[in-house]
């Protein structure tokens, strides 16, 4: 039970405003009074509203804490095998233990920050050096060698600092005691020590990935601090927190900027392999023309141009050419007339999107959009570029299967690209 958790999102008095986001999609912002048995409390100027646990998607804190991080680079971290990361100042084994320090900078400039001790079988991999974006690539690309399949032998990775700082090369073979100064790591069946000036990072070889089980929450804050909490309690000013992976860790609640709790209760559809996509076009193909035919195919969490999915919001009424783009992260584009089918998991009561022409083909942009769901019509509306973006809103209870189609509109499939933004299931 997630009792007092909301501590998390109050660190001073200063700065208590906090944002509650709600699977309804609606908001409600205020000070967060309390929050214990499943339910949360904010005071607002109407009074208190409650709020159920199982009704959340995000809490954000209104101004949220400040980060020491550099844009330009990866500063050191531990990550553990269920994806929590931790911002490091120190880092040392003994004894099948982990002693971290977290980096000044990330505990709200305590002069002492508290050591974090976690058994070395629950950490994935450790960057003992800041990283430049190129170094950054390299790291998460030894990261997904050591994690596949197929990999030739289960060994550590001991990841070494090469041509001046601008390459990173690693070795394989066991990693043993790590001291401020040097690794112990054994090679061949040779070991020595090696200088931890040489060394970008650990990768250690855990045999059992963890549980696909999604985490209660997880909480974000500064220097890409990510914890995924299995359970989070209040103790003085700091939040003990069980990891997903079964680690204990205590972490200043002042550096928490916020608690998602969607894991589970939302799904983008961008994120489902569709049952069937397919795209007609007006005039038929010839069978040899097999590149054509792929051109007007659904795309997934970018437009048909290749950038960001966005929409286009007129800033008033009297002409639709005065506005601004917004981006969004997820979502599909659809040319008409195409056809994307899903079956859905069970348990999802809403459908909701934002929806609108491609702002690049909007002054031609006409098609009819229709939801189905297991073949009986849900929404119909016919959607232009001269048309503000269309928010969608579907009772879905019941439903297995899911069918989106674009077909043609007045101007028959010119300009017909259209944007179906945010597309997500929830429960």
């Amino acid at each position: 039970m997630w009792i007092l958790i909301a501590a998390l999102l109050l660190s001073t008095a200063d700065d208590t405003g906090v944002t509650a986001k709600k699977l309804d999609g609606t908001t409600i912002s205020g000070t967060l009074q309390s929050w214990q048995d499943g339910q949360l409390v904010l005071a607002t100027p109407a009074g208190p509203q409650q709020i159920a646990e199982a009704d959340l998607l995000m809490i954000q804190r209104s101004v949220p804490p400040a980060s020491s991080a550099s844009t330009d680079t990866r500063k050191p971290a531990v990550e553990l095998v269920d994806g929590t990361r931790f911002p490091l100042a120190e880092f040392s084994t003994t004894g099948g233990k982990a002693t971290i320090v977290p980096r000044m900078g990330s505990i709200g400039g305590s002069d002492q920050p508290q050591p974090l001790l976690i058994d070395l079988k629950k950490i994935k991999s450790v960057s003992l050096q800041s990283m430049s974006e190129a170094l950054v690539s390299q790291w998460q690309e030894i990261l997904a060698t050591s994690n596949a399949a197929d990999s030739a032998t289960p060994s550590d990775l001991l990841v070494v600092v090469k041509r001046g700082g601008q390459s990173l090369d690693y070795l394989e073979g066991v990693i043993g005691q790590v001291t401020d100064r040097d690794i112990e790591f054994t090679h061949d069946g040779s070991s020595a020590r090696v200088s931890r000036e040489k060394v970008a990072g650990l990768i250690f070889y855990r045999a059992n990935p963890p549980s696909d089980e999604p985490p209660r929450c997880v909480l974000t804050g500064t220097d890409d601090l990510i914890i995924r909490g299995a359970n989070v309690r209040l103790d003085g000013e700091n939040l003990q927190i069980a990891t997903a992976s079964g680690a204990t860790v205590r972490w200043p609640s002042a550096e928490i900027a916020s608690a998602d709790f969607s894991a589970g209760k939302l799904v983008f559809l961008s994120d489902l392999k569709p049952a069937l996509r397919s795209w007609q076009p007006l005039v038929a193909l010839p069978a040899s023309a097999t590149h054509a035919a792929t051109l007007g195919l659904p795309r997934f969490d970018h437009s048909a141009f290749g950038g960001p999915l966005s929409l286009w919001y007129p800033d008033g009424d009297q002409s639709p050419a005065l506005g601004h783009a917004e981006s969004f992260a997820k979502g599909l584009a659809l040319r008409s007339r195409a056809e994307v089918v899903y079956r859905l998991p069970r348990g999802f009561n809403r459908f909701t999107a934002v929806v609108g022409i491609e702002p690049v083909t909007r002054s031609n942009g006409d098609v009819m959009l229709t939801v189905m769901g297991d073949d009986q019509s849900l929404w119909e509306h016919p959607v232009t570029g001269h048309d503000p973006p269309l928010p969608i809103e579907l009772d879905i209870a019941g439903v297995k299967q899911l069918k989106i189609v674009v077909d043609y509109g007045k101007n028959l499939d010119t300009g017909d690209w259209l944007n179906l933004c945010d597309a997500r299931i929830v429960k």
